[in-house]
């Protein structure tokens, strides 16, 4: 990445590319990233396909987020988001969880505006220590948002958790 941050775009990219066809997913997700940034969309959705097509929870992840981002160069109805988030969701995969909380809380479309999943979400998400969670429900039950009442002491116990899941040595 180095040729990158020395301007040689696609000199990096050309090293990303024989990680990812090596089979490298994180290789593949940078490629990926950066030619659609650098609006090369087709040769990026064509990394990300790659990457999805692994199954990596990550990989999927980033494109229900690309998706949902609506941009029209993509060229791909958001609606395409909904099955892989759904499945996601249903993986329990905290990252996937908090996004669809923040779906449901906003009724962004192609959802609809529901505050009780968005809870229910958050709370499944921060239980396995996702940070955004747990500071989305803190300052919630500060605020008394998301319909939850204002409870100092609820507030206090996600940002306690939050700060020992920031405490522990990854495994």
């Amino acid at each position: 990445m180095e040729r990158a941050r020395r301007g040689d775009f696609f000199g990096g990219i050309r090293i990303l590319e024989q990680a990812a066809e090596q089979g490298h997913l994180d290789a593949m997700l940078v490629a990926s990233s950066m030619l659609i940034d650098g609006t090369y969309y087709e040769q990026g959705l064509a990394w990300l396909d790659k990457a999805v097509a692994t199954g990596a929870p990550k990989a999927r992840l980033e494109m229900v987020k690309l998706l949902l981002a609506r941009d029209p160069e993509v060229q791909r109805p958001a609606e395409e988001a909904i099955p892989l988030l759904d499945a996601l969701v249903s993986e329990n995969y905290a990252p996937a969880l908090h996004l669809r909380a923040a779906q449901a809380e906003a009724g962004n479309v192609p959802y609809e505006q529901d505050i009780a999943l968005a809870v229910r979400l958050y709370t499944r998400a921060a239980e396995q220590g996702f940070s955004p969670a747990m500071d989305r429900l803190a300052d919630a039950y500060r605020k008394g948002e998301l319909g939850l009442p204002v409870d100092l002491q609820q507030a206090e116990k996600w940002e306690q958790q939050k700060e020992g899941a920031l405490s522990q040595p990854e495994a």
